[in-house]
Formats: C-alpha cells, structure tokens, sequence
C-alpha cells in the first residue's frame, strides 16, 4: 500500500470519527428532547394516555436508526375496564439526519412480549379505537413515514361481541414493511402465529394450529382499497388458497383446499369428535373445502359466510364388530348472511354397509326457528350407529331396522314446538334390544312394523320382551310427533295382547329407588284412547291374574276399565275399576267388582292371608262369592291409604271348614277357664275340645264394609257341626280387633240330638254364653261378656211381654185400641208323630199273641247317686240365680233367658 493510499483511509477514518463524534454529541444533547418529544407526540395523538415506566436511548445499538425503547408501556382501551395493550418494550426508531434537521420522522414501531386486546361490544363500540382524528395543516413536526411495524412474542386477542367472533392466538411474529405512509405502496406481510382458538358464533373453526402466511397485498389509502393477490396459507401444514379484498363499505375472503385427506383435516381444524370418530373407526376419504366470508366493515356489521364441503371416497371400518362402510360420499354446504336465513344442507348422502346401500339427505334451515327435512333409505345396523353417532344416553342398542322415509317440520322459537308439515314412511325392526342408561329395564325382541303418515302411526304386531315380560301391540296412534314436542294430545286406538306380563319389569326404577327420588307423576298426561288388553298372566309381587280382558279408556291422567274380567283363586271376577292419578304417585281407585266360586284357602294363601295370622290358609277350606264395592288412595312409594279406604263387601260363603284354627283353640281354652267347666264336665270338654279343632258349615253370608281405617261385621248366624253362633265385631287396620260370640250353652254339651221318638229340635229356648275377644290380634284377650248376657236376657223378657199382649189380644180382646200390639200367629213347630206297631216282631222270642202290644221290659229303678258337695254347690248357686232373676220380673212376665 502506498503513502497516499495510506493517508486517504487514514483521514477518511478520522473524518469518520469526527461525523460519529459529533452525531453522538449532537444526540446527547437532542436524546432528552426527542424522547419527550416522542412522548408528548403520541399521547398527543391518542384518546387515552398512555403510560411508561422507564425511558431508553441508544444509537449505536440500532444503527443507522436512532431508537427510542419505552418499557413496560401499558395503553388502556377506550371502553371501561380494558387494557389495550401491554408491553415489556415499544421501540420507535428514527433517522438521525431527519433529526439534526429538525424533523422527527417515525420509521419504524416494533412492540415486544406483551398483549394486544382488540374488543367490540354488543353495541359495536371499540376498544382499540384511540387514534385521534388529525386536521389538515397540522404544523407538528412529528410525522410517521412508516416503513416497517412489526410485533413479537404477543399475545393477541379479536373478539367481537357484536358479531360472536372470539380469535385467540400467540404471535411469534407479524411483519408489515413498505412505504407505509405513502397513498398507494405495496405491502408485504409475514406472519408466524399459533392459533390458540378460532370461533365463530360458539363454533369452533381452529384449534391450537400453527397458521404461516407470506402475503404481498396492494394498498390504495386514497380509496380505502386492500387487495390481496391468490396466495397460499399454511393452517397446520395443510395448504389452502387464499384471495380477497377490503374496500371502505364492505369485505371478502376466499380460502379453498382441494382432495385433502379427511384424516389430515378433521385433526388440524376443531373437529375433535370427528377425530376421535375417524382414528376410532380407521375413517379415512378426500375431502373438497371452500369458504366465503363477505359483509360490510362496520365493527357491528354482521359477517356472512358460505361454505361449501364435499367427502368422496369415503371409509369407515368399525374395529369390534370389523363392520365397514364404504364408498362413503357427501356434499353439502353451510350458509349464514345477512339477508337469509342460516342453514345447513346435507345432500347426496351415500353408502355402503354389510347391511346393503344406505341413502339419505338432511336441511336444517334458520337455527333460531329451525325447518327440518330429509329422507333415508336402507337398513341399519343400530350397534355400528351406536358407536359411530354415541347416542347420549342411551346405554346398549343392538338389531337392526330397516327405514324408508321423508320429511318437513318446523320447529316453533317461542314455545319449542314440532310442527310436522309432511311425514311419510316405514320403519321395521328386528331384534332390537334397548336400554337406557340408568334404567333398569332392557327391552329385547323387537320386532314388527310402524307405518307414519304425518301425524299418525299404524302399529302392526309389534312385539317386545322386558325380562319376564312379553307384549304384542297392534293399532294406530295419532297426533304422536306433535304429543313428543307437548302440542296437542297422543290419540290411541291399541289392543294388548300378552302371554306373561310382570308389572315390576315395566318399571324405569325399584321401588327402593323410587323412595329415594322425588315424587313424579306417573302417568302421562295429554294421552286419549282406548286399549283393549288381552293377558293370558298378569303378575304383581306374589299375586297372580289370569285371563286378563278388558277395554281400558284412557284420558289425561284417569284410567277407566269400563268391563274388565280376570280370575284369580280360582274364580272369575268381572267388573270396573277407575284410576285417576291426583297427585304425583298418588292414585284415587274406585273398584266395583263380582265374583263366585272363590277358593278361600287358595285366596288366602295368594293374598298372604290377608296380612294376618289369626287364620291361615291351612286352616280354612271352602267357596265364596262376592259382591265388592271399594274406593281409596294408593301411593306408589307407601301403599294403600288405609284412612281413605271406603268398602262394602256382600260376601257368601258356601261349605265351609275351619280346622285346627288358633282362635279355636282359644275359645276352648276360655271354655275351660270358665264356671262353665263344672257343669260341662271333663268329658264335654274334651269332646268340644276335639269338635273346635274342625268345623264345617254350610252357609256364611253377611255384608262387611270398611270406613275410617276399620272394618266392620254385622252381626250373623253361623250354623256349624260344632255350635250355633252368632258373630259380629270390628276390626282396625292397626290390627286392633272387638270380636262378639254367642251360642246356646246345651251346644256344649255332648248329646244324642236323636231320641226313639225322633230328632230333638231346640226350641229357641235354653240358655246363652257370650264371649268377647278384644285387643291386639297378635296377642287377643278372650272372656265373657256379662254386659251383653245381661242385655239379652232383657231383650228375652221384652219379646216374652210382646208376645203375652199379642195372646192376650188374639185370644180375650184386651189391648183392642193399641195399635202397636198385633195379633198372635203361633210359631209353627214340628209335632211329634207316635205310631204303635200291633203286629207281632218275628225276632221277639217273647211275644207269643199277635194281638198284644209289645211290652217293654220292666227294669228295676235303680237308686239316685249321691251328689258330689261340689255338684250340690253348683245346684244351690243356680237356684239362687234363678230366685233373683224371678224377684225381677214384672207380674206378666215368663221366665226364661235368652
């Protein structure tokens, strides 16, 4: 190198250092200047202050450009209660010989690690709106000459309250560079953002997916014009085309993608369940996207979307039951503006399953009052459906059904009705099983066909098992889709027919659940029909109904068998019965119902003995007929209300035997613990002892009736083998229990009822034992009723007066003109007949004269037994009772008891 080359690098060197030395001067002593300058400027600019915490200079770090670092800069938004922005550093750089000449020309913007909040609300009011409108000839000399913006490691947030738009996304960089200030330029921009999340009216678009874009879009500021050229963006990796433009009053976009894979595009975009449905079901097919979005640019304006999507080749292969649907091909499209109604149209549904082709299509038109209409066509596998669609709460589905139908329906917004405008189609099962999650009942064995005309279904044999359960239904319903969506009332006009049905299979629930949960009606209301029911067995719990047949009117909540006829123990019963649900699980049942040839001890062993075990079913044999009128409250969860219960009872009882019967035990026992021992003697109570251990009868008939929880038996006669008795009383539905007997005392007695002269009639005469068995039926108290010996003894002696004055009248004329007294008509009585035989007995060796009465053999009087002292006490005690029962009679009066 020679000298002067030397000394030219040498004085452009110290010529260069003196130009550094003296800008760096000359900015030392312009850097407060100009970082105030910056300061004012921009808030001079803005609606809202914004703030710093820290001011830096630097030049050299930054050079050529002058830089100006505001840290932790917080600006707030222009509505209430946002923050606009949040930065740890806003850089502004400037050129430095602007500077030296006096003009603060702002170059470049670059805001680092922080948040940007862009917000309209529902009023189309923004947040980010802080700019202040600047007049013509503003003579600052703070101007943008804009070169380059750029932001880094933010976090952003669009949402648009108006609009229902929410964009939430991480930038690592978004870069705008041109000649930003001029009118017209050419913008590059380049961006490198994670999308967090993308919605749109609650719909999720995109979902944590990187989204790369490098865009060069033509600006014209004078007219409000931005253009962008076809490009193409990456969203998850997946290319899509992009164009568009932004004029003053409105906007469009364009982004299209052509034979993707549908695999490729369900996990990139939001579409979750379809990912977790393809990846599930090995699904895989090419899919064709293309989506408009246009509207105006007012913050409120609404934006309108068309989009349209198409699947080919589509496949789907169910990995359990390796069931594959194939050449699975869809087009539709989606479709929101302004001036029509949202909708979404799928159609050219098809494909191919081991069942056979399956088509269909489906429009969904205005979400806000929906019209629906579709067609399907083809056989379905439910247990493919099941797993590919889910079926929210339904917990097993499997058989198939065959569907061949179309249909129009709107949906009203105001009261959330159906309104079925066309509805035609058939659908047939086979062996469908289906249950509900939390619901114990499993219904299998579907089988049959429903034929649907608009509002009404025809039901031929359709048929279902529920565990034990068996049911065949046949018949029409009307009205039904408007009854499901609470318009209008469910019309029915079924028959039921049945081999077995057992009521608690048809139950959602236990009855321990049951108690657990609140209270709901039962019965559905705004059902009107009929139902003839035709059921070989019904069960509940242990009772069994055979033969079951009766029409059954249905309306609202009240159920009315108008003749229904069944047998159980062994005998038809026919009648009505009427159930009207009044409260939640609470029934009001009215019953009127016939019956003849009742198997007592078959009822009695059905009926658990009637919750009782005073007489069981061992102990009790005959036939019974009855005429029942009944009316009470049942609730489901506690029984029957007994208070409530209303009855009356005409019941006969034909050949009857009570046998080793508790309560006859009872009595005797009672017989033997009373004074009537001693006259009774040893051997009587023995015999009646052995006679109370089986009883036979042949009639019983009386009318019991049941009111305020207590039943009630008038008084009856019961002609025995063993006694005569009269019987009435009361028992409660607490099993408290005020039985009444009373029979004649010589009954006890053992006796030969037939004499040589005939059978011995009892008179009516003789006298009477009463005996009360009161208290608890578990633990009963039996002794005699004095109270009631002495009444009838009363009453004898008062029907004793009666029939005097009626003698009297009939036979002398006294008591003439009292009117009270009748005539006397004797009791008709069996005489006895004496017939003598004067012919001789050949067999008697001692009858020789034919002519002769037969004569008796004179035996000797053999001399009386001497009486026991305690026999000769009960004699005096007697005669006693005697004396004082005569010292009571009036004049009139015949002695005598009852």
């Amino acid at each position: 190198m020679n000298v002067n080359a030397k000394k030219f690098i040498k004085g452009f060197l110290i010529l260069l250092m003196a130009v550094f030395l003296t800008l760096s001067t000359a900015l030392y002593f312009l850097q407060d200047k100009l970082i105030n300058k910056a300061i004012v400027e921009l808030n001079k600019n803005l609606e809202v202050p914004m703030s710093v915490q820290k001011v830096e200079f630097a030049f050299w770090s930054s050079f050529p450009n002058i830089s100006v670092d505001l840290l932790d800069v917080k600006i707030p938004g222009r509505l209430r209660k946002t923050v606009l922005l949040t930065s740890e550093k806003f850089n502004l750089r400037f050129n430095p010989l602007d500077l030296l000449s006096g003009d603060y020309n702002l170059k470049q913007i670059n805001i680092t690690k922080g948040s940007l909040n862009l917000q309209i609300d529902s009023l189309g009011r923004e947040n980010f709106d802080i700019i202040k409108n600047t007049k013509e000839g503003n003579d600052s000399d703070f101007r943008l000459a804009l070169q380059a913006v750029r932001l880094k490691q933010m976090n952003v947030r669009y949402q648009n309250m108006a609009t229902k738009q929410d964009y939430t996304s991480h930038v690592d960089l978004i870069s705008l560079s041109g000649e930003l200030s001029k009118n017209e330029f050419e913008m590059l921009t380049q961006g490198d953002i994670q999308v967090l999340n993308a919605l749109s009216s609650g719909i999720p678009l995109i979902k944590n997916q990187r989204l790369e874009f490098d865009l060069s879009l033509s600006v014209d500021k004078s007219n409000g014009v931005t253009n962008i050229p076809t490009a193409v963006i990456n969203i998850g990796g997946l290319p899509f085309e992009i164009d568009g433009s932004v004029h003053p009053d409105s906007l469009w976009f364009n982004i299209k993608s052509k034979e993707i894979q549908l695999t490729d595009a369900v996990e990139k975009l939001a579409l979750k369940d379809s990912k977790e449905t393809l990846n599930k079901f090995q699904g895989k097919g090419l899919l064709d996207f293309e989506l408009e979005i246009f509207g105006g640019t007012a913050s409120a304006a609404p934006l309108n979307i068309n989009c349209l999507f198409a699947i080919k080749d589509g496949q789907l292969r169910e990995p359990i039951e390796n069931i594959k649907l194939s050449n699975i091909q869809l087009k539709g499209h989606y479709l929101k503006t302004d001036e029509n109604p949202e909708e979404l149209v799928l159609e050219n549904i098809s494909l191919i399953s081991e069942t056979g082709p399956f088509k269909g299509a489906l429009s969904i038109v205005d979400f806000n009052a929906p019209t629906y209409s579709g067609s399907a066509r083809g056989k379905i596998n439910l247990s493919s459906a099941k797993r590919i669609f889910g079926f929210p709460g339904v917990d097993e589905v499997n058989g198939f059904v065959n569907i061949s139908t179309d249909f129009l329906a709107s949906e009203n917004a105001h009261n959330e009705t159906i309104v079925l405008q066309r509805c035609n189609g058939t659908v047939d099962f086979e062996n469908v099983v289906f249950q509900l999650i939390e619901d114990k009942r499993r219904f299998e064995k579907m089988n049959g066909k429903v034929d649907f005309t608009k509002q009404n279904l025809r039901v031929n044999k359709f048929s279902l098992a529920v565990n034990e359960t068996d049911m065949t239904l046949t018949g029409r319903m009307s009205n039904v889709f408007n009854y499901i969506y609470n318009s209008g009332d469910l019309g029915l006009k079924l028959k039921l027919s049945s081999a077995n049905i057992v009521l608690t299979d048809l139950g959602s629930t236990s009855k321990e659940q049951k108690k657990a949960t609140q209270k709901t009606f039962a019965l559905p209301e705004k059902i009107k029909g009929s139902l003839f029911v035709d059921i070989k067995n019904l069960n509940y719990e242990k009772h069994d109904f055979r033969n079951v047949r009766g029409d059954l009117n249905i309306d609202e909540r009240n159920l009315v068998f108008s003749y229904i006829s069944l047998v159980n123990s062994g005998s038809r019963i026919e009648g009505g019965v009427t159930i009207s649900e009044v409260q939640p699980e609470s029934f009001d049942i009215s019953l009127n119902a016939a019956s003849s040839g009742i198997d007592v001890q078959q009822a009695f062993r059905e009926w658990d003995n009637f919750y009782q075990d005073v007489l069981l079913a061992e102990n009790i044999e005959g036939s019974a007929g009855l005429k029942l009128t009944f009316r009470g409250l049942f609730d489901l969860q506690t029984g029957l209300e007994y208070p409530s219960v209303k009855s009356n009872m005409e019941l006969l009882i034909s050949n009857g035997n009570i046998k080793n019967a508790s309560i006859m035990d009872d009595i005797s026992k009672s017989i033997k613990d009373s004074p009537a021992k001693y006259v009774l003697g040893k051997k009587n109570l023995q015999t009646l002892e052995k006679r109370l251990k089986s009883i036979s009868f042949e009639t019983l008939k009386n009318t019991i009736t049941i009111k305020n929880s207590v039943v009630t038996i008038p008084k009856m006669f019961i002609s025995s083998s063993v006694l005569d008795m009269n019987v009435s009383g009361t028992h409660t539905f607490d099993n408290d229990i005020d039985y009444r007997f009373d029979f004649k005392f010589r009954d006890l007695k053992e006796s030969n009822q037939d004499s040589e002269f005939g059978e011995i009639i009892d008179d009516g005469t003789g006298f009477s034992m009463f005996l009360k068995m009161y208290g608890s039926l578990e633990n009963p108290t039996l002794e005699w009723d004095k109270e009631q010996q002495k009444k009838s003894a009363q009453e004898y002696r008062q029907e004793e007066k009666k029939q005097i004055k009626e003698m009297l009248k009939t036979e002398f004329g006294a008591f003439k003109n009292d009117t009270t007294v009748e005539e006397y008509v004797p009791e008709e009585k069996p005489q006895e007949d004496l017939k003598i035989n004067w012919e001789p007995t050949k067999n008697d060796p001692e009858t020789k004269d034919s002519l002769a009465p037969k004569s008796e053999k004179i035996k000797e009087e053999k001399p009386k037994k001497k009486q026991s002292k305690l026999k000769k006490a009960l004699e005096k005690l007697k005669e006693q009772q005697k004396k004082e029962a005569e010292a009571s009679e009036e004049k009139i009066g015949i002695k005598g008891g009852g």
